[in-house]
């Protein structure tokens, strides 16, 4: 018989769905790491979950091509971290994982995504299997009591117990979920998205992106030093006089897809608790309660 393991919403979705919606605000801290190696942060923008369903756990911002932050993350193999705070609702939420791109032309593949995780301590190599590590092994002589030490060992060692996340990420087709009882089928039997119903996603964030957010794809380079000559095209498109046409923002458009294998969620207040979840295998989540 058929095993069904697709019914998993990520723990973590819950809490930052429901942030998000009862709040104004929609930005996230996004960290990367240099090609020099000096972390970068930056403010970011919460567009949408991936196809518009939060039951993915994949959460969508936007970025211009050229912008240091795309280097940045194939630099890093698309490693990132990003932290949400929403200081009304008392709640930091932490995630990481790997970012990939969605263009006109370009579309996350989701093999082996999840074997490139925050937590191994070397590459994985093609013939190994690489080692979860959701605690630095040197926390683990953070004071030296004994007995706290020998704690710390037996804390160490269990989570070392959680597997690695499997080969292939969970997300599949949105017009197969339509369609189908996808809790009837395996995960390996569930279709990836297609192309085309990529190509429908990038075309779906553009659409909500105001038109003034839009004409800035069409600036210089980020980063980039102002001369006369830009300045005075900066000053034409604020005035939406530079006569550039909107596929020239649609070049520089980005989407990016940030695939989440764990989740450090804080809640402040009264309530003064910290959970981390790990996803250990395709949709399946380990939760584990620390303290804050």
């Amino acid at each position: 018989s058929l095993i069904a393991i697709m019914h998993h919403i990520p723990p973590w979705v819950s809490t930052l769905d429901s942030c998000i919606a009862q709040s104004q605000q929609k930005t996230f801290t996004f960290c990367t790491i240099s090609q020099d190696n000096m972390p970068k942060a930056r403010t970011c923008k919460f567009r949408s979950w991936l196809f518009n369903d939060s039951s993915t756990g994949v959460v969508l911002f936007t970025a211009d091509k050229r912008s240091s932050k795309i280097n940045d993350l194939a630099h890093q193999n698309g490693k990132f971290e990003a932290c949400f705070y929403f200081q009304h609702h008392g709640v930091q939420l932490r995630l990481s994982g790997f970012t990939e791109i969605l263009s006109s032309h370009q579309y996350p593949s989701l093999m082996d995504l999840s074997r490139r995780n925050n937590f191994t301590t070397h590459p994985p190599s093609p013939s190994t299997t690489p080692t979860f590590f959701p605690m630095d092994a040197t926390s683990l002589s953070y004071d030296n009591h004994s007995h706290d030490h020998h704690y710390q060992q037996q804390q160490f060692v269990r989570r070392l117990s959680v597997p690695p996340p499997s080969d292939k990420y969970p997300v599949v087709s949105p017009g197969f979920k339509a369609t189908h009882d996808i809790y009837s089928y395996h995960v390996t039997q569930l279709p990836a998205p297609t192309p085309d119903e990529w190509l429908a996603e990038y075309y779906r964030v553009w659409s909500t992106i105001r038109p003034a957010t839009k004409d800035k794809f069409k600036r210089p380079p980020p980063g980039d030093y102002v001369s006369a000559q830009s300045a005075a095209l900066l000053d034409s498109i604020s005035r939406g006089v530079d006569g550039r046409s909107l596929q020239m923002s649609l070049d520089n458009f980005t989407v990016m897809v940030m695939f989440v294998n764990h989740a450090d969620v804080l809640r402040l207040g009264p309530a003064n608790q910290r959970h981390l979840y790990h996803r250990a295998n395709d949709d399946e989540w380990v939760e584990e309660t620390v303290c804050p």
